[in-house]
């Protein structure tokens, strides 16, 4: 049973089409003051990050798109040895919107 006051979502497997909305994302100023290292991201290295997990076999990136298949945020997963990273950004403008704990069930 899904909540109003919790919108749906479904994922579908990030892309290299989905590159430059993913940097734009990752360079919005909350997610780069959340983030590990602060510094904004160039194209560049994100195109090159982006290509490099889209091949790794221990990374799996989904787009999460609202019920109108609008991409509302994005979910990775990363083996490290025994244990998986889990990485979460919900797009800027569908914030604060109850889009995260769906994103992460979905995931």
């Amino acid at each position: 049973m899904t909540d109003q006051a919790d919108p749906a979502v479904t994922l579908r497997p990030a892309s290299a089409e989905d590159c430059r909305m993913l940097w734009e994302w990752a360079n919005d100023p909350a997610t780069r003051e959340a983030s590990f290292d602060t510094a904004p991201i160039a194209l560049p290295v994100h195109e090159a990050w982006l290509a490099q997990k889209l091949a790794a076999p221990e990374c799996d990136i989904f787009i999460a798109l609202d019920s109108d298949s609008h991409p509302v945020g994005v979910i990775r997963f990363e083996l490290k040895g025994a244990d998986a990273v889990v990485s979460i950004t919900v797009a800027p403008p569908h914030r604060g919107k109850g889009y995260a704990s769906r994103i992460i069930r979905a995931g």
